[in-house]
């Protein structure tokens, strides 16, 4: 049987699925599997991955626990729904792991680099070219608040004026991860993330590689969600090979009160 071929939202999604078998649950509950597509912006996916995963064997739908006489859920019900995860999941996700890696070691003659996280790109419509992001900045007022600020032309001078606070952007890993995109001025290597995140690096290769790629991905999707439709496929925190790290497209740095009003400065500016 052919190796299907999955997109970067099914190879996440698919992840998914394996973090909650390694969690210990066997079954994927759509109320909490919805919400991870939105954070990919893949929420008009849902359905269709669920039907997809269910016709490659991954999942099987269960009737409602709380109602037998209910027929195999339909996606999208108001109500819970419930999918039996199967073990083809594993033997899957493995495939494609072993598949990337020697790829990557054909490529580059020297074993892969999981975290180079090719595989995270959302490439732009095809015969367009990307626009810059670089007009768009993200600062960090105080902990846990973050503000987003576009820079504008007036008179013949440039400055950043500030639009609002950042939406969606929780607490934990994604706000660490962007503390620290702040102090590289929109760049952290890989050291720097794995030290941050992996507390001990994981004797797994694939756990490691879901610990870093997943916070990751989560982060994109809320830097294309706080600036304008035209990143909605735009890969706004790309792999920089030459510096072995993460090179943001948009600025990330500090908001900063100046005669009550919001001003954004780069690490450097901040620096006494």
């Amino acid at each position: 049987m052919p190796q299907p071929k999955l997109d970067p939202v099914e190879r996440e999604a698919l992840a998914y699925v394996i973090r909650e078998l390694q969690a210990g649950r066997t079954c994927l509950c759509t109320d909490t599997f919805r919400p991870f597509l939105i954070s990919l912006g893949a929420e008009d996916r849902f359905i269709f991955i669920l039907k997809y995963f269910e016709g490659l064997g991954i999942l099987t739908p269960e009737n409602s626990r709380r109602n037998l006489r209910l027929p195999s859920p339909l996606v999208g019900r108001v109500i819970s729904a419930y999918w039996r995860i199967e073990g083809k999941a594993v033997s899957l996700y493995r495939e494609i792991q072993d598949l990337e890696s020697s790829h990557s070691e054909s490529a580059n003659g020297r074993p892969g680099e999981p975290e180079s996280d090719s595989q995270e790109s959302f490439p732009g419509v095809k015969g367009k070219r990307e626009p810059p992001f670089d007009h768009w900045a993200f600062g960090m007022e105080a902990e846990d608040i973050w503000h987003l600020f576009r820079r504008v032309t007036e008179n013949g001078s440039s400055h950043w004026r500030h639009q609002r606070k950042i939406q969606g952007l929780p607490r934990g890993k994604l706000q660490q991860i962007m503390k620290k995109l702040a102090e590289g001025e929109g760049f952290v290597s890989r050291k720097d993330l794995a030290a941050l995140i992996c507390r001990a690096p994981p004797r797994d290769r694939s756990k490691y590689k879901g610990q870093i790629l997943a916070p990751l991905s989560r982060l994109r999707a809320v830097l294309r969600q706080n600036v304008d439709g035209s990143a909605i496929k735009a890969d706004l925190l790309p792999w920089d090979k030459s510096q072995e790290g993460w090179r943001a497209k948009v600025e990330i740095g500090y908001a900063i009160q100046v005669d009550s009003r919001l001003e954004f400065r780069m690490h450097s500016q901040v620096q006494t």
